[in-house]
């Protein structure tokens, strides 16, 4: 059984130079996304894992169930952290095809330029926390806001014309040092890029930049968090003797 009891806590300095050490890469079928995460911490589900998962049995879930919600919302990837008495962050690696997308082959191909102006535009028509360029193997628009009581944030980019959303949604506020470990996850994807597409478009305006908006703002109904009650994930926590930190720590490599 993972760690379900978790304190919420602040991050000393030094735990932004740690690194999840006991990460493993889950490639993710259907898609061309693989991405690190420390299952030792986390719940991970994707829809290669679930029939038969003794964890979906753990948390009182069952394969028709999780297999129908991945599906009605493009979801490959579920992933859940639980922290203090009744909060926890899932991560939902989401892809999806618009013919917005279909016009760009890679969004980190398109000029810094074209993408800041996206972001401003995208922050201004949105009513965004906040929507800026977030930069690191691959270009993203990083996305923060609200939506019925929980916090996203969104890391939303096009890659072979398909765009792909690592939604965070948390019942408590992102702090910086949260954001940070959150951006540790963001940093280990990777992409298998086909070169074979053409970089090169004439399609780049607002309509991309609402289609990248829509995908990151909503929050989604359901996942692992959809069927566990309160009562159930308190019970669970209060059989776990270890407790580690929100976000957690890890020893320095």
């Amino acid at each position: 059984m993972k760690k379900l009891v978790i304190t919420v806590a602040l991050l000393c300095v030094l735990v932004l130079l740690c690194v999840p050490v006991m990460a493993r890469t889950y490639t993710v079928s259907g898609t061309d996304i693989s991405v690190e995460i420390d299952d030792s911490q986390w719940y991970v589900f994707t829809r290669d894992n679930i029939r038969n998962n003794a964890e979906l049995d753990e948390l009182g879930l069952t394969y028709e169930y999780m297999n129908t919600t991945m599906r009605s919302n493009n979801i490959y990837l579920d992933a859940v952290l639980f922290f203090d008495e009744s909060d926890y962050v899932e991560l939902f690696v989401v892809k999806e095809k618009t013919d917005s997308s279909e016009q760009i082959a890679n969004l980190s191909k398109q000029p810094n330029s074209r993408v800041e102006k996206l972001a401003k535009e995208a922050q201004a028509e949105g009513n965004l926390d906040f929507c800026e360029v977030y930069k690191n193997d691959y270009t993203f628009l990083e996305i923060a806001n609200s939506d019925i009581g929980l916090y996203l944030c969104s890391y939303v980019t096009v890659i072979n014309q398909e765009m792909y959303t690592l939604k965070f949604q948390s019942t408590v506020p992102y702090t910086t040092e949260n954001v940070e470990y959150l951006r540790q996850i963001v940093d280990s994807v990777s992409f298998d890029v086909d070169p074979a597409l053409d970089p090169k478009d004439s399609f780049f305006d607002t309509v991309l930049g609402k289609a990248l908006i829509g995908a990151a703002i909503g929050a989604v109904i359901g996942g692992v968090i959809g069927v566990i009650s309160s009562k159930k994930k308190k019970a669970q926590k209060e059989q776990q003797a270890q407790q580690t930190q929100w976000p957690p720590q890890y020893p320095m490599q």
